[in-house]
């Protein structure tokens, strides 16, 4: 196995942030693909939460050189 190489101090706090916000995405999706019933404004609560989640996954690996356009982040 390859040694695991140092990430630049930056890029490990972006990589920490997004790795977080994944989590938080999925724990807001979660219920909703296992068929938890909620009310509609639940549901819609829901997909918010994990929509925004992925939108800042996206700004923070953008900020960090990944090829994303700003107009693909809208």
């Amino acid at each position: 196995m390859t040694k695991q190489r140092e990430w630049p101090r930056n890029m490990a706090e972006v990589r920490n942030q997004a790795g977080e916000l994944a989590w938080e995405g999925l724990r807001a999706i979660e219920p909703l693909v296992e068929g938890t019933a909620f009310d509609r404004t639940e549901i819609l609560r829901q997909q918010a939460r994990a929509a925004a989640c992925l939108q800042r996954i996206a700004w923070l690996m953008a900020s960090v050189g990944a090829p994303l356009r700003p107009a693909d982040l809208r």
